[in-house]
């Protein structure tokens, strides 16, 4: 787990500490039904997971983590503040922003950002999933 801090651009104040989990863990080996580990489940602190799942998220390993937080792409698009192609793997989206509802954190917006248009070469194979938030 990575841990992190984010200043606020107004005060320049750090924030309370946010989780990351920075993942290239294989969620196919685990059941579909295995639940998320407690301190992940609860939501008692804002959390974000973020990552290349390398599956869709109608995939049954996916089914945990949409049950327990909201995504971002998914969520900022219902509410037409998404950019850009949400295919970040081709034809494919695989990339994800989740976030934990209900807490300290709102989602402003999601962008999938096509680098080849913004400086000319590609980032990567995928495109940067891009998350926008305000913590309060």
């Amino acid at each position: 787990m990575l841990r992190g801090t984010i200043r606020d651009q107004v005060t320049a104040r750090r924030r309370p500490f946010i989780r990351f989990f920075a993942c290239e863990q294989d969620f196919s080996h685990e059941a579909p039904d295995a639940p998320l580990p407690d301190a992940i489940a609860t939501g008692a602190a804002p959390l974000l997971i973020v990552g290349d799942f390398n599956v869709g998220a109608e995939a049954p390993e996916m089914q945990p983590v949409l049950a327990s937080f909201h995504d971002a792409w998914a969520d900022a698009q219902r509410a037409g503040r998404a950019t850009g192609n949400p295919n970040s793997h081709g034809a494919l989206r695989v990339d994800y922003v989740f976030f934990s509802p209900g807490t300290s954190i709102s989602l402003d917006s999601a962008e999938v950002v096509n680098t080849i248009a913004l400086v000319g070469v590609a980032a990567s194979d995928h495109e940067p999933v891009v998350a926008s938030f305000t913590v309060r």
